[in-house]
């Protein structure tokens, strides 16, 4: 069963949580129109193939939260609604790998000023 005939043939479901799925291949949620529809919330917590993406269209979510742990898709593609209220995105293992980056990139401009200090 796809989640988008899942929520179609639902009369009430206030919120949807997806963790760990498709963790090899491509992830695609497809939600249908429901007004008792509230909140999709999606949690990636062990590692996924890193070629593989997310495409998620929730037209009638009023809350979304995407929690991504420790290793991230190639790529997210997201359609949420313009009349969503809330969207939180927890992305610590990007930030911390992003900032690891940073750190580097200062640490290279720091020893590239040095050596440029001591040629001249």
């Amino acid at each position: 069963m796809t989640v988008y005939m899942l929520i179609s043939n639902t009369p009430v479901l206030p919120v949807l949580s997806l963790t760990d799925c498709n963790k090899r291949i491509d992830f695609h949620i497809d939600i249908a129109q429901n007004s008792h529809f509230k909140s999709l919330m999606i949690g990636e917590a062990l590692f996924v193939e890193m070629g593989t993406r997310i495409d998620m269209k929730a037209p009638s979510a009023k809350e979304f939260m995407f929690n991504s742990g420790l290793l991230p898709r190639a790529s997210y593609n997201n359609e949420i609604s313009f009349e969503c209220e809330k969207v939180t995105l927890l992305l610590d293992s990007l930030f911390l790998w992003s900032s690891e980056v940073q750190k580097a990139k200062s640490d290279d401009e720091a020893d590239q000023e040095e050596q440029e200090g001591e040629e001249g």
